[in-house]
C-alpha cells in the first residue's frame, strides 16, 4: 500500500504501463493531468460530474472537458459522483480525496491510497461498475449546449462568491477574536484557582417564579449571611460574579436571589480628572470584546456624548490588569470621529503615560461592590441569559480579590 498527498506522478506512470483501459472517476476536472491520462496507450474512460453548478463555480473546467470530447476521448457523466478513483481493473487501484484538478495537484490537502492487491482491486471494481453502468456519454452537442449560458452564470457566481468571501473574512476574524477572549479567560481561571474561597457553598437553580416575567437564580438560603463569622453582604448591591468558564458580570443581590447581571458598568465621569468631559464604561460584553484585535476579556471605553473616542483592551486576571494598546475611534463610529480626533489622541497619550494609575483605578472599579442609582437598579440581563436556561444548577462560593468579595459560581446544565 502506498499513501501520497499527490498521486499525479504515480497515475501517469501506471497509465503508461497499463495493458487495459484506465478507468478514472473524478467529480471535478481541470488542468493537464486528465488529458495525459486520456492519452494512455491502452486508452481511458473518464467519469465526472456534468452540470451547471460545477462549471459556474469553476470547480470543473468546461474547456478541459470540451477538448477531451472533441478529441474523441471517452468522457461520461455520472450524477452525484463524489468518489475519486483511478484503476486499470487488474494491476492497481487508487482511492482518496484528490480530484484531477490543479488545486488537487498543487494546493489542497489531499490523501490518496494506492493498492495493488487483487482483492482490493476487485472489490473497488465491483462497486464502481454499478455506477458507470448508468453513466451517459458526453457529446459535442452537450458541451456546446452547456457553454451557451455559462458566461452569464459564471459572472453571477463570481458576484455571489465575492459576498461569500466577505462573510468568510468576517467569520474568520470573529473566530480569531473568540480565541483571544478565551485565552484571556484562561489566565483569569488559572489565577482564581490559587485564590482562597469559602468552604460554605450555597446551592441555587435558575427559575421563573410565579408571575415574574423574567428568570432569576434562586438559592435555598439567604445570600447575605455567610458562616460563623457573620459576614454579611449588602442587599441590592452589585458584586462581581465570575463563572467557572471565565464569564464575567456584576450580579444584583436580593436576599435569596441573583436577578439582573450587568456586563457593562458606567463609572463616574470624573474618575480621571485629567480627562474632563469624557464618560467611562467598563465592559465584559462580548460585542465590545469582539471589536478588539488584541487578547482581552475587558474593554475600557471612553466616550464623548454618544461617540466612542477611544477603547483600551485589557486582560483581567483577578488580581491585576494586563493592558493592551489604546485605540482611537474610527470613522464608523456614530456621528463620525473626526470632530473628536483631538480627544481621541489625548486619551491614547494619557493612558500610555499613566498606565499604573489607570490600571489601579479600573481594578478598583471592577472589584468594589456598588449600587446603581435610582432608575438603573434593574440594569443588565436576566439570570437565565447569564447563568443558563431554566433548571440550570449553580454552586456559589465567596472569594476575595484585593480585599473585595466576589461570587465564584460553578454551573451545571439542567438535568
Amino acid at each position: 500500500m502506498l499513501v501520497k498527498t499527490d498521486m499525479t506522478g504515480r497515475w501517469l506512470r501506471d497509465a503508461n504501463q497499463a495493458e487495459t483501459p484506465i478507468i478514472v472517476l473524478s467529480p471535478y476536472i481541470t488542468g493537464d493531468t486528465v488529458s495525459s491520462l486520456a492519452d494512455s496507450p491502452a486508452g481511458a474512460n473518464i467519469y465526472t460530474l456534468f452540470n451547471s453548478a460545477v462549471f459556474a463555480s469553476n470547480s470543473s473546467s468546461l474547456a478541459a472537458i470540451t477538448a477531451l470530447v472533441k478529441k474523441g476521448r471517452q468522457v461520461f457523466m455520472v450524477d452525484n459522483l463524489h468518489a475519486k478513483v483511478v484503476t486499470d481493473g487488474s494491476s492497481f487501484v487508487t482511492i482518496g480525496s484528490q480530484n484531477l484538478t490543479s488545486r488537487g495537484h498543487r494546493l489542497n490537502k489531499e490523501v490518496t491510497v494506492h493498492l495493488t492487491g487483487e482483492n482490493a482491486i476487485a472489490s473497488v471494481d465491483t462497486q464502481i461498475q454499478r455506477w458507470i453502468a448508468s453513466s451517459t456519454r458526453i457529446t459535442v452537442a452537450m458541451v456546446e449546449e452547456m457553454r451557451r449560458n455559462m458566461a452569464a452564470l459564471q459572472e453571477q457566481y463570481k458576484q455571489m462568491q465575492a459576498l461569500v468571501n466577505v462573510h468568510n473574512l468576517a467569520f474568520d476574524k470573529r473566530v480569531e477574536q473568540r480565541i483571544r477572549i478565551e485565552s484571556a479567560n484562561d489566565k483569569l481561571r488559572s489565577s482564581l484557582k490559587r485564590q482562597k474561597k469559602t468552604e460554605m457553598v450555597k446551592h441555587g437553580k435558575v427559575c421563573q417564579p410565579g408571575n415574574y416575567r423574567g428568570t432569576t437564580l434562586k438559592f435555598l438560603s439567604d445570600l447575605t449571611q455567610w458562616g460563623s463569622n457573620r459576614e454579611r453582604l449588602d442587599l441590592n448591591k452589585r458584586y462581581l460574579c465570575i463563572l467557572a468558564d471565565g464569564k464575567l458580570g456584576w450580579a444584583r443581590l436580593t436576599g435569596r436571589h441573583l436577578t439582573f447581571i450587568a456586563r457593562t458598568m458606567f463609572v463616574e465621569s470624573d474618575i480621571f480628572n485629567d480627562l474632563p468631559g469624557l464618560s467611562v464604561r467598563l465592559s465584559f460584553n462580548p460585542r465590545a470584546l469582539m471589536q478588539m484585535t488584541e487578547e482581552c476579556n475587558l474593554v475600557v471605553e471612553f466616550k464623548s456624548g454618544t461617540t466612542f473616542v477611544s477603547r483600551v483592551p485589557m486582560i483581567f486576571t483577578g488580581k491585576k490588569l494586563i493592558m493592551g494598546e489604546a485605540v482611537r475611534g474610527t470613522a464608523r463610529e456614530p456621528k463620525g470621529i473626526r470632530q473628536y480626533a483631538h480627544r481621541s489622541s489625548e486619551v491614547v497619550r494619557w493612558v500610555a503615560r499613566n498606565e499604573v494609575e489607570f490600571k489601579r483605578r479600573i481594578l478598583q472599579e471592577i472589584m468594589t461592590p456598588f449600587e446603581y442609582v435610582d432608575g438603573d437598579k434593574l440594569f443588565g440581563i436576566r439570570a437565565g441569559s447569564f447563568f443558563g436556561g431554566i433548571g440550570t444548577q449553580c454552586q456559589l462560593r465567596l472569594g476575595t480579590l484585593s480585599g473585595h468579595t466576589y461570587f465564584d459560581v460553578e454551573v451545571s446544565p439542567p438535568i
